[in-house]
């Protein structure tokens, strides 16, 4: 396998057009200069470089690459540090002028852009960004890689050549092969709580019996995953019912039970009836101090309590307005117009 270098957060890009990388993305219409990576070896055979993107319409973007066997950039007879160039206030066409001696080729960005014709031991790229709607690219990670075991190598050495039409031709099987590989040796990672986002979130969720994934957004979805043998382990207890609203609503969820208040153990911190609580053993009372809550929320949470209550419980649910939410006569409202009476 190919050594590679990783290329993901801000620093990795130094100087633009007119200023800083901005954010997370690329300014509209600039020139980006990466650092210059090392191989440590000369006449190093670099590979490919593959890039996780996305653009906006009309928007261009070109990627020149750049190489030498020295740090060292010869500039009208002084010797000029390649590093320090790329990080100096230098106008960055003044910079393209005395890096052009180094340019190797220019094309435009893709997931992958195949790099076997530059032999040398430094190299590094400029991004130039064309956006006429000002609307910035988006570069989420780059891989440099280099020093490949190319397939041409298992033939014989008359079919073996330095950028020849087959192999690159073979370069682009290999590149399939290499991405099947990965994503077996990597695949475990994918179930993880951590790495899986959007639909396969919610389908690993979905294996665990989660019947209303489609209420959760992703960091409510990764917590439950994360607590999944302590939640399914206690469903129908009074603090796994809590819990769940709570963090479905984001307040702090209360369950007031009737043997709880027979024995004395519960404490009434709302100041609510008890017969406004439960009438009889079979009830409990979800209380939620969380305002109102529109129909579509509302929905949810009867949803979530149906699926984590014990089956033979009835639960009424109470919602403690916020201030300037309490109805006429100290009613308490649930939601749009539902009140609690």
């Amino acid at each position: 396998m190919p050594r590679f270098f990783i290329l993901n957060k801000k620093s990795d890009f130094l100087r633009g057009c007119g200023g800083e990388v901005h954010g997370d993305t690329l300014k509209a219409n600039g020139l980006y200069f990466s650092e210059l990576f090392d191989s440590g070896e000369r006449e190093t055979r670099w590979y490919k470089l593959e890039t996780e993107f996305s653009l906006p319409v009309n928007c261009s973007v070109q990627v020149s690459f750049y190489s030498s066997e020295s740090e060292e950039l010869d500039v009208g007879g002084r010797n000029v540090n390649i590093t320090e160039l790329l990080r100096s206030s230098e106008k960055p066409d003044e910079k393209l002028r005395l890096l052009s001696p180094l340019l190797r080729f220019t094309g435009p960005l893709s997931k992958e852009l195949l790099l076997t014709r530059i032999r040398a031991r430094y190299l590094f790229f400029v991004i130039h960004a064309v956006c006429p709607d000002g609307e910035c690219p988006e570069i989420r990670l780059m891989r440099l890689m280099f020093d490949p075991y190319m397939w041409t190598n298992f033939l014989p050495e008359l079919y073996r050549g330095d950028d020849s039409f087959l192999e690159r031709y073979l370069a682009i099987f290999q590149s399939l092969f290499e991405h099947t590989e990965s994503d077996i040796d990597c695949a475990a990672e994918y179930y993880s709580q951590d790495c899986a986002d959007g639909d396969f979130l919610r389908w690993i969720c979905g294996c665990f019996g989660i019947k209303t994934v489609g209420l959760w957004n992703e960091e409510q979805l990764r917590y439950i995953l994360k607590n999944a043998p302590r939640i399914f382990g206690r469903v129908g207890t009074r603090e796994i019912l809590a819990e769940l609203c709570g963090l479905y609503l984001g307040c702090e969820a209360d369950i007031a039970e009737y043997y709880r208040s027979e024995d004395g153990s519960f404490v009434n911190r709302y100041s609510i009836p008890k017969e406004r609580l439960f009438t009889s053993p079979y009830e409990f009372a979800l209380i939620l101090p969380c305002g109102p809550l529109s129909e579509e929320k509302y929905s949810g949470l009867l949803r979530i309590v149906d699926d984590f209550k014990p089956a033979y419980m009835t639960a009424n649910i109470i919602i403690i307005p916020r201030e300037g939410t309490q109805g006429a006569d100290g009613e308490i409202i649930l939601g749009d117009g539902i009140t609690l009476v």
